[in-house]
C-alpha cells in the first residue's frame, strides 16, 4: 500500500510504502519525507486489538521512532500515537487521526498498457 501524507494546507509531507511479510508476520514501512529523508519501521500487528506497534529499523543514527496505529473495526479510520527519541532523549510526541477520504479515480485504477 502506498500513502501520500499532506499537511492541513495540502502540501506534501511525505510518501510511505507498507508491506506485509507473511513468513515473519511483520509489517514493513518505508517513509520518504518531502525533503528526501528516508526512514524505515518494522511493525507487529495485533489482530485482536486492531493495532500495529512500530519501531525504527534504521541501523544508523541515534534517532528512534515508536508508533502505535489503532485501526477502527470498520477499517475506514485509525488513531496514530508516536514518540521520537534522539540521543536517548525524548524529542517529540505526536498523535493524529487517519480517515479514509474516498476512492481513487477510475483512471488511477486502470492498469497501464
Amino acid at each position: 500500500m502506498v500513502i501520500e501524507t499532506t499537511d492541513e494546507k495540502g502540501s506534501r509531507v511525505g510518501t510511505e510504502i507498507h508491506s506485509y511479510d507473511r513468513v515473519a508476520k511483520t509489517m514493513h514501512l518505508t517513509f520518504m519525507s518531502a525533503q528526501g529523508v528516508v526512514s524505515r519501521l518494522i511493525g507487529v500487528p495485533d489482530p485482536i486489538h486492531h493495532t500495529i506497534e512500530w519501531k525504527s529499523s534504521n541501523p544508523k543514527g541515534d534517532a528512534r521512532q515508536e508508533l502505535t496505529l489503532t485501526c477502527a473495526k470498520d477499517g475506514l479510520s485509525a488513531h496514530l500515537q508516536g514518540k521520537i527519541h534522539q540521543g536517548g532523549t525524548l524529542r517529540s510526541t505526536f498523535s493524529g487521526i487517519l480517515e479514509r477520504v474516498g476512492d481513487l479515480p477510475e483512471s488511477d485504477l486502470t492498469p497501464a498498457k
